[in-house]
């Protein structure tokens, strides 16, 4: 095993380095001849995926030889004995720096970089994550900081790829937000999101399109208030993405799905338990499910983010040097005020967009982050916002039963209006 992981990443390498540097969308049309050549017998995407074999079984190595303790129940490989292995160690520092960040480049082809990825939930150790390297100038504090702050700028602008592919700029989403929540079950990753300058920022700013999605659903193809069964996630899709930790039983199937997460749901018309046995990410045969909702993923980014948000901000470990407000008010346009409007529609359970499909958790955790980011004046006037909010939607929902109780064929009601429309009979529209 030992030569596998160098030459697996030199052979990476010969087609990586030529797409970071092409200046087109493929190598197909490089100037160079080998080049061309060597992009149509490498297949990046599936020596990333050996690659993750090799990590996992550098997890699994001591497994087998120790006893699991009686109070191990986390999920996380973080927070258990079974993490300070030598064979993670070894593999992470045998990984190169400077690959992990090339196959971090959105340019990569999308399996490759969604590999990379995945490959980086394995590396969260006690004083470490990411790359482990000899050089004092690439410390875990500085690797850690860099690495952080490449995945979490493809949560602030996903791959263009994301736009024209089998993955959506959910998914990818998904998968870097899954990196860091991995991160965040040690202290030291923990701490580590916590002093980045951009880290909690472009989390926050993605609730903003996540928001605008669920508002601006097409009510023609999809009800706004749909079943919770339409909205939910399987365990193992969940955990496919790395939200929730990483749980190497669950990655490699040795653990039976848990009910905890609504293993017995729907998802669409399949149910959840066939999505789990399949990919992430279903597939047509020109490569995009152009029929698959979003609308999951986006719920499952909002719930997630909020509980990443929360673990941090109320840490008094992390608390302190994640600084928030400050960091929010620093960035382009600032985010405060968008941070405490999210946070408020959570919390106060008033916008219809998130209504339906989210925790009653993400509920609670939203609402005591809104009162950790406002003061005593803005509390009080949303406060007053969310009653006014709520005894609208209470007088629309009163003028459509009974609009309905009247049954004028004649009479249409628009969901969400406090105005019942009537259309005069005869009356030209």
């Amino acid at each position: 095993m030992a030569p596998l992981v160098p030459i697996a990443q030199e052979t990476v390498y010969l087609v990586a380095a030529p797409t970071f540097h092409n200046h087109g969308d493929s190598l197909s049309n490089h100037a160079n001849y080998t080049v061309r050549q060597l992009a149509c017998d490498i297949d990046t995407g599936a020596i990333m995926s050996l690659l993750q074999l090799v990590a996992y079984g550098c997890l699994t190595q001591t497994q087998d030889d120790e006893e699991p303790s009686s109070t191990q129940h986390q999920a996380s490989q973080t927070l258990s004995p079974e993490m300070h292995r030598p064979t993670q160690t070894w593999f992470w520092s045998v990984i190169q720096f400077e690959f992990v960040l090339l196959m971090l480049s959105s340019k990569q082809a999308p399996d490759a970089f969604l590999a990379m990825l995945a490959l980086l939930r394995t590396s969260a150790l006690p004083e470490s994550i990411g790359p482990i390297t000899n050089d004092p100038a690439r410390d875990a504090g500085v690797v850690a900081a860099i690495v952080i702050d490449r995945i979490s700028h493809h949560i602030e602008e996903p791959p263009k790829w994301a736009a024209n592919s089998k993955y959506t700029e959910w998914d990818v989403r998904l998968a870097a937000l899954g990196v860091l929540d991995c991160f965040a079950q040690s202290p030291f990753g923990r701490l580590s999101l916590a002093a980045g300058e951009c880290t909690l920022p472009r989390i926050v700013g993605a609730l903003v399109p996540a928001y605008g999605e669920l508002r601006d659903r097409d009510l023609l193809d999809e009800p706004l208030h749909p079943s919770d069964d339409l909205l939910s996630l399987s365990e193992s899709q969940i955990r496919a993405y790395g939200i929730g930790g990483f749980d190497l039983g669950q990655t490699l199937g040795l653990k039976k799905h848990s009910t905890a997460l609504a293993s017995t749901k729907v998802v669409g018309n399949v149910s959840s338990e066939t999505l789990g046995a399949k990919s992430m990410l279903s597939r047509t045969p020109d490569g995009r499910d152009l029929g698959r909702s979003v609308t999951p993923l986006i719920l499952l980014y909002v719930s997630s983010a909020v509980y990443l948000l929360h673990s941090i901000l109320t840490d008094p470990y992390t608390a302190h040097v994640a600084n928030m407000p400050a960091k929010l008010a620093d960035t382009r346009g600032g985010l405060q005020g968008s941070y405490l409007l999210t946070m408020a529609r959570l919390g106060f359970r008033i916008d219809p967009a998130f209504s339906t499909g989210l925790h009653e958790e993400t509920y609670k955790l939203a609402m005591e982050l809104f009162k950790l980011a406002a003061t005593p004046l803005e509390e009080r006037e949303y406060g007053e916002w969310a009653k006014k909010s709520q005894s609208l939607s209470s007088a629309a929902a009163r003028s459509q039963t009974q609009q309905q109780e009247h049954n004028d064929p004649f009479c249409d009601d628009i969901v969400g209006d406090l105005t019942v429309i009537k259309i005069e009979k005869g009356a030209v529209p």
